[in-house]
């Protein structure tokens, strides 16, 4: 288990000052309309100025503290499930394992699921501190004097949980179901001279790239929509399609959507990049080393 937090901890810390620059820029595009580039220009010149300061502040520590803790119970929990297998194939005979890969598939679902499960309810909780603490500080909201008073609605919650929901799926279960299903059509296409083999830690590092990013594409809208509730909150807390002259309509929502979707689309997967990419190549060769090394 120290193995598994400290790979978790070092594979988060290099990534968590990108990903904390996008998530400010994104914050300041749906709110205030500013650009992203220029916002990500201007929070990275303040870093280089005081990276000190920038260390010790809400931005960097939020972020870090989200993936830190996401890639720990990760790690953890596969550590727990895979001894808890190894423990029981050891105490099956040679014989009846050979004939019960149900139970063998059973098995390893019940612990994709469990990975799966925990790190969804840690990801989530930790992003949606993170995510309070940025709306507030960073949104066009923050900027009036009620902005401590204002609550964040039920409904923008609920939709930072969905985005978490995707985003965990398609960084933790997507990439090992891609690359399983990768590596079968290689194997059925064995015969064939037509294509070069590729290596299987080829294969887990272009699933664990490209399940993420692709993601971000319906991540998108209800990440805008969210932070579209928190600025512009309904007077119905229970309708956000409210026609009531001082809530916004349907329709300009949908056109917050419309104008921010590219941009958000581009930086959220900027962001995902480092974070659930390279984070995750990462996380999984520091781990695979230390566990060589232990071996």
């Amino acid at each position: 288990l120290f193995g598994d937090v400290t790979c978790g901890l070092l594979s988060t810390l290099f990534v968590s000052p990108f990903v904390s620059i996008v998530d400010k820029a994104i914050v300041e595009r749906t709110s205030a309309k500013k650009p992203i580039l220029k916002s990500m220009w201007n929070t990275t010149s303040q870093i280089v100025r005081d990276p000190k300061a920038y260390l010790k502040s809400p931005l960097f520590l939020m972020m870090w503290f989200v993936y830190g803790s996401t890639y720990v119970t990760a790690n953890s929990i596969k550590t727990f499930v895979e001894h808890s297998e190894y423990k029981q194939l050891e105490s099956t005979e040679r014989h009846r394992r050979s004939n019960n890969k149900q139970s063998e598939n059973n098995q390893s679902s019940f612990g994709k699921t469990a990975i799966f499960a925990c790190t969804t309810i840690v990801n989530s909780g930790s992003s949606l501190l993170k995510d309070r603490v940025y709306a507030t500080m960073f949104s066009s909201a923050s900027a009036s004097a009620t902005a401590t008073a204002k609550k964040i609605p039920l409904l923008t919650y609920g939709l930072w949980c969905t985005r978490d929901f995707m985003v965990i799926g398609s960084s933790f279960v997507l990439p090992e179901l891609m690359s399983d299903k990768l590596q079968k059509l290689q194997s059925s296409s064995s015969s064939s001279d037509s294509f070069p083999k590729i290596e299987r830690h080829m294969i887990n590092a272009f699933s664990q790239m490209m399940c993420p990013m692709v993601t971000q594409i319906a991540v998108a809208p209800v990440q805008i929509l969210a932070l579209d509730l928190y600025n512009r909150p309904s007077n119905n807390k229970n309708d956000i399609t409210s026609s009531s002259s001082s809530s916004p309509s349907v329709a300009s929502r949908l056109q917050i959507i419309k104008r921010d979707f590219f941009s958000i689309v581009g930086a959220r997967i900027c962001r995902i990049a480092p974070a659930y990419g390279i984070g995750g190549i990462g996380n999984t060769y520091l781990r695979d080393s230390y566990r060589d090394y232990l071996i």
